[in-house]
């Protein structure tokens, strides 16, 4: 009788939570992750935090998420158009051009993960200051 009576209160706390997560508008996103990256992200948690105070990995992640989204308007302008369809990358057309010598697909795709890597976030950054 006490394991059941455990088990309810684990239930109606477990539900508890999800519920004020629910209420929060917070969203579980699960990863499997390398050994390797793991440990990185365990450096990342400990590099960031406060003194003594490790970052769990839910903070780290989010903290990435935040900083790598607050790039994207500076990625948008530093990518422009599309000299083929004329849209914004980089999305442009879709990939529907690709193959196409003056579509950004064929061979500018690569570019935006070139953008990607943090030297070129403090460059970006510097040119919107």
């Amino acid at each position: 009788m006490d394991c059941d009576k455990k088990k309810e209160q684990t239930r109606k706390r477990q539900q508890a939570l999800r519920d004020r997560r629910k209420a929060l508008g917070q969203k579980t996103v699960s990863s499997v992750l390398s050994n390797k990256e793991f440990e990185m992200l365990t450096e990342i948690c400990a590099f960031f935090a406060p003194p003594g105070q490790p970052l769990t990995e839910d903070e780290a992640v989010s903290s990435m998420i935040n900083r790598f989204h607050s790039f994207i308007p500076a990625l948008r302008v530093t990518l422009g158009k599309c000299d083929k369809c004329s849209r914004e990358l980089p999305t442009g057309c879709d990939g529907f051009f690709k193959g196409d010598t003056e579509c950004w697909h064929t061979l500018n795709r690569i570019q935006l993960h070139q953008l990607t890597r943090p030297k070129d976030f403090v460059r970006t950054i510097k040119l919107e200051t």
